[in-house]
């Protein structure tokens, strides 16, 4: 399978219905009253499920990295978290397996801003994210694709 048509299949499955497997709260913080949450760990088990339907799985190539999700020399790896776990994925995790001829590509998936105001944590800006990829860009690391959730 090719590139284009493995990253086509990670957005199809990415489009998928998970609301069965996500629990959502009612936020009671001061200035968030009544905006409804998604709890990190629900939106886990919810990627576990929906990667695992298509045959990815969690592997680690080294004691000192594991990839969220692999199948067949594609490294998938979410990350709601901060933006430098973002470099990390793509220095750390992906770079070293590419190098070493593991991965033939990596895909980091990361939430919009819509998205990230309906969970408690700060994210990467779009902004950032543009200056990440022409970073990439300008030392010829072609081997990431970022793809951005809405809601």
């Amino acid at each position: 399978m090719n590139k284009d048509s493995r990253v086509d299949e990670i957005i199809d499955t990415l489009s998928r219905d998970m609301s069965k497997y996500l629990k959502c709260n009612v936020c009671n913080e001061r200035g968030r009253e009544g905006n409804i949450t998604v709890s990190p760990a629900s939106l886990n088990v919810a990627y576990k499920r929906i990667f695992g339907s298509i045959g990815f799985s969690s592997f680690r190539p080294y004691s000192f990295c594991e990839i969220d999700f692999y199948k067949e020399r594609v490294g998938v790896e979410v990350q709601f978290g901060k933006y430098n776990y973002v470099v990390y994925d793509i220095f750390s995790k992906f770079r070293p397996c590419y190098k070493d001829n593991i991965i033939d590509f990596g895909v980091e998936i990361v939430p919009s801003n819509l998205l990230i105001r309906m969970r408690k944590i700060g994210f990467i800006s779009l902004c950032s994210l543009y200056a990440i990829c022409c970073f990439l860009s300008a030392i010829s690391l072609a081997l990431v694709y970022i793809i951005v959730l809405s809601r």
